[in-house]
């Protein structure tokens, strides 16, 4: 028995939960789905499928072992995807994640620009500002906010980004400026909760060089940086954001910078794609030319 080969014919039953549609999707007889199915069982010696005349449902042994054979099957399926494109050609699916408001800003004019270059090449884009499970989602490549933590990932340096305090005039005007991070308790803060569950803002004293936590308080919060800045705009309070969402507005005097002197460290912003995946050359001519783009050179 070819176990790798009943392996995927398993994996293809059991996503469309059909022996007929898997059939179709492999290209195979009906007959041979059922039999590699039958003989991967046989030589598991457990059931997988439990079968009947209107539908085939998974076994809890058959769930337990497609997702232990779904990540060698990824594996696999990278590993051949290589081969070929190492002859050099640029071709193939390349399947990349972002925040909303820098995918937006930064990926969507790139990824237009590469598509023109790159007839062969398929790009499927997925915007959120929830965390993505690379592996269990099947992304390719993310590009990230912020300090990277996790071995089993690669990373390639891109640029970085200032969190930045910041209100509008008008607002201002009306309240004052907070002095210190204390005195955000007597303002409107506008949380964006995309950022993480707790009402906090990280600042550095710069005295002492040590972290802050500042817990902030207010009527508005919303997983959404773009609309943090627009409340900003509207004179509802005091937002906290990377600067890069914020440039254009801070250079025109719309919005003002406040506690400058409290900002942290610089934040960084990377093209991460895990560790155990190989790079194609799909992959690493998309990364160069993005890099290219909009920052730093090749640092790991």
């Amino acid at each position: 028995m070819d176990k790798l080969r009943a392996m995927t014919v398993f994996r293809e039953v059991a996503r469309q939960e059909s022996f007929t549609l898997a059939a179709a999707q492999l290209s195979l007889a009906t007959s041979a789905v059922s039999r590699y199915v039958a003989e991967l069982e046989r030589w598991l010696d457990v059931q997988l499928i439990y079968r009947t005349t209107r539908s085939i449902s998974l076994t809890p042994a058959g769930r337990v072992y497609l997702e232990q054979i779904e990540d060698i099957l990824q594996r696999v399926d990278r590993l051949e995807l290589a081969a070929k494109q190492q002859q050099g050609s640029v071709s193939g699916v390349l399947r990349i994640t972002a925040p909303l408001y820098l995918g937006q800003k930064w990926l969507s004019p790139f990824v237009s620009e590469f598509m023109g270059q790159y007839p062969d090449v398929d790009i499927s884009v997925f915007l959120t500002n929830r965390h993505v499970n690379m592996v269990e989602e099947g992304i390719d490549l993310a590009l990230k906010i912020g300090r990277l933590k996790d071995s089993n990932f690669k990373y390639r340096p891109v640029s970085q980004t200032l969190l930045t305090c910041f209100a509008s005039p008008a607002y201002l005007a009306r309240h004052g400026a907070p002095k210190t991070p204390d005195d955000l308790k007597a303002h409107n803060c506008l949380y964006d909760f995309a950022v993480g569950p707790s009402k906090r803002w990280h600042m550095v004293d710069p005295t002492s060089g040590r972290e802050l936590s500042v817990a902030i308080g207010g009527r508005y919060e919303v997983n959404s940086g773009e609309m943090v800045k627009q409340a900003v705009l509207d004179g509802m309070g005091v937002g906290y954001l990377p600067d890069l969402f914020i440039e254009e507005e801070l250079v025109s005097g719309e919005l003002l910078p406040v506690l400058e002197e409290y900002r942290q460290a610089p934040v960084p912003i990377s093209l991460v794609y895990p560790q155990n995946w190989g790079v194609t050359t799909l992959l690493r001519t998309f990364v160069d030319a993005f890099v290219e783009r909009y920052g730093a050179d090749w640092c790991g």
